[in-house]
C-alpha cells in the first residue's frame, strides 16, 4: 500500500473490500484516516467495510457519519436505510426511505426496499403500492414483482368473499408468466408458494397438495 498514489488510495480500499481483503482494506482505510481525506469518505469506507462485515449497526453508524459530514450523495441515503432495516429498526429504515423519496421519487431501490419493510410490517396496501410503482419503474425485475403479487395474494386473501375467481385467475396467469420467465432458482420456488397459497385461497386443495409434493422434490 505504501506505493499507492493517495488520491488512489480511496478506491484501492473499495476494491480491496470488494476482494474480501478486508484487513488490508481496513489498514488503508486507517492510512487515509491519518491523511488529509474528507471525513465523509473516510466514514464510507468505513460503513462499507462495516457491511461487508455483517456489522450493521457500526454500518449505520458510520453512514450517518458520512452523511453529517456532507456526503450528499443518493446511495449514502440509501445504504443507511438498509443498514436500519438489517439491525431491525424499522421505523426508522422506513423514514430515511420517506426522505430520500421525497428528493428522488423514481428511485426503483427506494420503493423496492419501503415494499420489502411494509410486507415486514404486515401493511400489504402499502407494500403493494411501492413493489407495483418499482415494478414500474424496472418492467420485468422479477423481484418487485414478486413483491407486488405476495401483497395482492395476501391483500386478496384478507376480504375473500370480495373477490372475484376472475381476480384469483388474473394473478395465477401472473405468477404462471413469472415463473416461467424467472432465471434463480430461489425466485421460482417464491412464485411456487404464490401459486399453492392462491390454490388453497380457490379451494383448489388438490392441485395445491399435487404442487407441495413436487416443490419438496425440487427442493429437498
Amino acid at each position: 500500500l505504501s506505493a499507492v498514489p493517495w488520491d488512489f488510495m480511496p478506491l484501492a480500499a473499495e476494491l480491496l473490500i470488494r476482494a474480501g481483503n478486508l484487513d488490508k482494506a481496513a489498514e488503508c482505510i486507517d492510512k487515509l484516516d491519518q491523511k488529509d481525506i474528507s471525513d465523509s469518505a473516510v466514514a464510507s469506507l468505513r460503513a462499507v467495510l462495516a457491511g461487508e462485515k455483517a456489522d450493521f449497526r457500526q454500518a449505520a453508524q458510520y453512514w450517518r457519519q458520512s452523511i453529517d459530514s456532507g456526503n450528499k450523495a443518493p446511495q449514502a441515503q440509501l445504504e443507511l436505510a438498509r443498514a436500519l432495516s438489517a439491525i431491525g429498526d424499522t421505523q426508522s429504515a422506513m423514514w430515511q426511505l420517506r426522505t430520500f423519496l421525497s428528493q428522488w421519487p423514481n428511485s426503483f431501490s427506494a420503493h423496492l426496499e419501503l415494499a420489502r419493510l411494509f410486507a415486514r410490517t404486515g401493511d400489504w396496501a402499502a407494500a403493494a403500492e411501492h413493489a407495483g410503482r418499482a415494478s414500474q419503474l424496472m418492467p420485468g425485475n422479477s423481484e418487485a414483482e414478486i413483491f407486488y403479487l405476495q401483497a395482492k395474494v395476501q391483500l386478496l386473501a384478507a376480504e375473500p368473499n370480495d373477490v372475484s375467481d376472475q381476480e384469483w385467475s388474473d394473478i395465477t396467469a401472473r405468477l404462471l408468466a413469472l415463473e416461467s420467465a424467472s432465471g434463480g432458482a430461489a425466485d421460482v420456488h417464491k412464485v411456487k408458494l404464490l401459486r399453492i397459497h392462491v390454490m388453497v385461497q380457490r379451494k383448489q386443495f388438490a392441485q395445491a397438495a399435487e404442487l407441495m409434493a413436487q416443490l419438496k422434490k425440487e427442493y429437498p
